[in-house]
């Protein structure tokens, strides 16, 4: 087909020779769909240039495949969190959406990210755990929300980085190379990142 605007899902189903439900379970991800199946269908799409609506189908399914990332992005150990998370949500068909909240105005700078935006899930470390605002803001929200290194009144206990070990090994790896005066520099002892870690090497 020369007008490859005009191709629609009915096209890519007539042409794989598949029903109209079996190509938008394909495109959606859904299971049930054979290996073989989907293979053929993607093939139709490519060979006939069809470009599916991806508006149209996120109001179907509520799917956005979409993620909110909120972080301050002056922690350089966060820039490395995010690409290990772009990774993982490119291979799931996601994209991350990076919002840098800083310090200062958390709530306002999360509450202006989400208005008119459409979200699967939202992944956030913020610098205090106790602001009312913040947690009346969330409590409002209505897609999951998984927290880092952060634990939240009124969230489910999210992800926790393990830096006891993390500094044990760097530890024992500087003493490999006969390095006898260590340091180790750290941020605010309140930071709630460090809460119940302790580590002696």
């Amino acid at each position: 087909m020369n007008n490859k605007s005009k191709v629609t899902i009915k096209d890519v189903a007539l042409h794989a020779g598949v029903g109209l439900g079996t190509v938008s379970r394909a495109i959606n991800g859904a299971p049930g769909i054979s290996i073989k199946t989907k293979k053929k269908i993607f093939e139709s799409i490519q060979r006939l240039g069809y470009i599916p609506d991806q508006t149209a189908q996120s109001m179907r399914s509520n799917k956005y495949k979409s993620i909110a990332f909120f972080i301050d992005i002056s922690n350089v150990s966060f820039t490395q969190i995010a690409k290990g998370i772009q990774n993982q949500l490119e291979d799931s068909g996601y994209t991350l959406s990076l919002c840098d909240i800083g310090q200062n105005n958390v709530v306002d700078k999360i509450a202006s990210f989400l208005s008119g935006r459409n979200f699967d899930g939202i992944i956030l470390s913020v610098p205090r755990e106790d602001d009312e605002e913040l947690q009346k803001l969330l409590a409002g929200v209505k897609i999951p929300i998984v927290t880092l290194d952060r634990d939240i009144p009124g969230l489910a206990p999210g992800i926790s980085t393990d830096y006891s070990s993390s500094v044990k090994k760097a530890t024992s790896y500087l003493l490999s190379l006969g390095h006898e005066g260590i340091a180790l520099i750290g941020g605010r002892q309140e930071n709630p990142a460090y809460k119940g870690q302790h580590s002696s090497v």
